[in-house]
């Protein structure tokens, strides 16, 4: 949504008011001060001149692993959860004889069935997709709070996640082109952990010009739930899009707004969701297609669709609700959790039955999954499967020789690539983002890949930099790298407890005075001055 030259929204201006007061954490942004007309320091070889702040931004290194598929017996696993329908409470004590499991009218008598609450081996892949749209402006900061502590809450519970970020607004700004590993049990994966952060860090409602809303009261979620389908999901991990909007979603045919035939059908939608077989947990409001089910008219027939959450066996909460404190990203996170802890995975391999074909493909099996005779009370249990897999999908066994790397663009000479712990300095290449072998890897094989973004920004691992709330701006002087900035090089902006956050303007990041690129670092150093 634009913030300037649109039409007058009452009901978004008082959405925006309310956000405001309420927010633990809400943004104001100010004009720089004139740092060119800032008092000098007057000597910064006395010992009392010492910095107030100081903080270095590192360019680092990016990460990213993959895992080349095992290329062994067509397995099968499922992912599914059982339910008593009477008193809705979950089952944690199946045991293999108590489940039922057919495919194409084959008894599967060989299977291994896993608790997750007893024994949990896969990660879960978490997806942020954040409205970005200039309405956003007095929740985005506390909405990055909240996701900077959901990353720890997660590690510190125990949990081994992978997550990625997705922003939006009329089109999808920023894809899931990669997953950062946050693994508990690793601690090299804390380097993921501080890029990730760094991302969050970087989300701002955009404005003006650069708002990706149009001119039009909705937004296109569901374009990001899209891009997010085909993400980089691992093969084996449990998969959510957490979707935070304050807006509606256009769609096509009947609600496209400004971008037209752009706006996807909801069929695309839940086809997406099936496909990629995510849980989609929506923070929005209360609306036909988030939380109830979706009507449209299609060639002049009425066709009713499930909610997203319906479909992907999500769940729906409001966005006021989080914005008011009612409820927080750790009520989602615990959903999740929850869902995890809840659900069995089970394992059978399709090469150990003459009557099944292992060459089929996994969207033409006709796998049935019940509870069996021997589960007491098994009339009221229901079975609800949230995913099933394959080691081999399409039902021919390729080994990969392409791998994504990143969107962004990097330095092609600061790749490095190593293949189960081994340096390799040949038979690849990088093209469009990704990583081509000539010749694909071998199964099972760990490949680690580490290089430079090209741009200095995203090279730069943020954080926020404060200033206490007496601080007098005009007394200060600040400098990168040791150079002095002058106006237009920093952006002050107030965190909601009334400290001065200190950020480098995106083009100052660029400028070869400060060295940034040479000296590996942006060393922000802000001083006390006194007046001449």
């Amino acid at each position: 949504m634009k913030n300037s030259n649109v039409p007058f929204r009452p009901h978004k201006v008082a959405m925006i008011i309310i956000l405001s007061s309420i927010w633990s954490c809400s943004q104001v942004e100010f004009a720089p001060i004139d740092l060119d007309e800032a008092p000098q320091i007057i000597d910064l070889s006395q010992p009392d001149t010492n910095p107030i702040a100081s903080e270095a931004f590192k360019m680092s290194e990016s990460q990213i692993s993959h895992d080349q598929e095992l290329t062994s017996d067509n397995s099968i696993q499922i992912m599914f959860q059982a339910k008593n329908i009477l008193d809705d409470s979950y089952l944690n004590d199946l045991t293999a004889d108590q489940i039922s499991l057919m495919e194409d009218k084959t008894t599967i008598s060989k299977f291994e069935v896993v608790s997750n609450a007893e024994n949990y081996k896969n990660s879960v892949d978490i997806i942020f997709g954040v409205d970005v749209t200039g309405s956003m402006t007095p929740s985005i900061e506390a909405a990055k709070v909240r996701l900077l502590n959901f990353i720890d809450s997660s590690r510190s519970k125990g949990y081994h996640t992978r997550m990625c970020l997705i922003t939006f607004g009329d089109y999808t700004v920023q894809n899931c082109d990669r997953f950062y590993d946050n693994n508990p049990q690793d601690p090299s994966t804390l380097k993921e952990v501080e890029e990730l952060k760094s991302e969050i860090t970087k989300l701002k409602a955009l404005k003006g010009t650069q708002d990706p809303g149009g001119y039009d009261l909705a937004e296109n979620p569901m374009q990001a739930l899209i891009d997010a389908s085909n993400a980089p999901w691992g093969n084996k991990s449990q998969k959510f899009l957490i979707l935070m909007t304050d807006a509606d979603f256009l769609y096509s045919p009947s609600k496209q707004g400004t971008i037209g035939s752009n706006a996807p059908t909801f069929e695309k939608v839940i086809k997406s969701i099936n496909q990629s077989q995510m849980k989609v947990f929506a923070v929005t409001p209360d609306l036909n297609g988030y939380s109830k089910n979706f009507n449209v008219y299609i060639n002049g027939k009425l066709k009713t669709y499930p909610s997203i959450v319906e479909e992907s066996a999500g769940e729906h909460f409001l966005f006021n609700d989080l914005i008011s404190g009612v409820i927080t990203l750790d009520t989602v996170l615990d959903k999740i959790l929850t869902q995890v802890k809840t659900s069995y995975q089970l394992s059978y391999v399709i090469d150990e039955y003459s009557d099944l074909d292992p060459t089929l493909p996994l969207n033409k099996r006709d796998i049935k999954l019940a509870p069996s005779s021997l589960l007491p009370n098994s009339d009221q249990i229901s079975f609800t499967v949230s995913q099933t897999t394959s080691t081999h999908p399409d039902g021919i066994a390729k080994l990969k020789k392409s791998f994504k790397l990143t969107g962004k663009e990097i330095k092609t000479e600061s790749i490095k690539v190593r293949i189960n712990g081994v340096n390799v300095t040949t038979g690849w290449e990088v093209s469009d983002g990704y990583l081509v072998f000539k010749k694909a890897p071998k199964s099972g094989s760990k490949i680690q890949v580490t290089y430079v973004y090209k741009n200095i920004a995203d090279a730069l691992l943020f954080k926020p930099i404060y200033l206490e709330a007496n601080t007098n701006l005009n007394q200060i002087a600040i400098y990168i790298n040791g150079i002095k900035a002058k106006s237009g090089d920093i952006v002050f902006k107030l965190s909601e407890d009334g400290r001065w956050i200190i950020d480098i303007s995106p083009d100052s990041l660029n400028d070869k005075k400060f060295k940034i690129e040479e000296q590996g670092q942006a060393l922000v150093t802000i001083y006390k001055v006194k007046t001449i």
